[in-house]
C-alpha cells in the first residue's frame, strides 16, 4: 500500500498533471502589433503559474493572486484572464484605475461572449473600455497557443469559436470612468 501512495505522489507531481489549461497565449503578430500601437508596455498580469504564457519579464501571475495585487500605477501590457474569473478581473481593474487613473491603463484580451456579466460591464463601461476594429477577430481566426504538458512547448489552438476582442484602456482619466 505504502507503494502505491509513493506512485500516486509522483504522478500528482507529473508536468501533465499539473497542466494549467487556462494558460493560453496569444499570438506574438497581435502582441506586436498591438504594442506599435499601444506601447511600450511594462507589465503583464494574468500569466500562468510558470510564466509560460507571458511575453514580458515583469508579471502578476495566477500564483501572485493577480486579483488580489496592487495594480495602480502599472501600464499593463495585456490581460488575457482565465475564462471563469474575467468579471473579477475586470472589476478589479476598475477599482484600481479609478484609485490612480493616470498611470494605470490595460489591454484585455476578451471573448465576445455578449450575455455574460464581463461584456455587459465593458459595455456598460464603452468609455473606459476602446475596442478597435482593427483588434476584432471574427469566430475561426487563429490566434492562442495551448500548452501540451510538456515544458516550454505549445501548441495551435486552432481556429477560434467565438469572435475576439482586445480592450484598451489607456493612460489617464478617460470618460464615464466614475460613473
Amino acid at each position: 500500500m505504502k507503494v502505491f501512495f509513493q506512485q500516486l505522489r509522483l504522478f500528482q507531481q507529473a508536468e501533465h498533471f499539473l497542466l494549467d489549461r487556462d494558460a493560453w497565449k496569444i499570438g506574438d503578430g497581435v502582441v506586436a502589433r498591438s504594442e506599435t500601437r499601444w506601447g511600450p508596455f511594462d507589465w503583464e498580469a494574468c500569466a500562468d503559474a510558470h510564466g509560460e504564457n507571458s511575453q514580458l519579464r515583469r508579471l502578476l501571475s495566477v500564483r501572485d493572486g493577480f486579483v488580489l495585487q496592487d495594480w495602480k500605477g502599472k501600464h499593463i501590457f495585456y490581460c488575457n484572464p482565465p475564462f471563469s474569473k474575467i468579471l473579477a478581473i475586470v472589476l478589479h481593474f476598475l477599482k484600481e484605475k479609478r484609485a490612480q487613473p493616470v498611470d494605470t491603463a490595460v489591454m484585455f484580451v476578451l471573448p465576445f461572449w455578449t450575455d455574460y456579466p464581463f461584456w455587459k460591464l465593458v459595455l456598460r463601461y464603452l468609455g473606459v473600455f476602446h475596442i478597435q476594429d482593427e483588434f476584432r477577430f471574427p469566430a475561426g481566426s487563429r490566434m492562442f497557443a495551448s500548452p501540451t504538458g510538456k515544458k516550454g512547448r505549445r501548441r495551435d489552438c486552432g481556429p477560434t469559436k467565438w469572435a475576439v476582442g482586445i480592450a484598451k484602456c489607456p493612460l489617464g482619466i478617460v470618460p464615464g470612468l466614475y460613473d
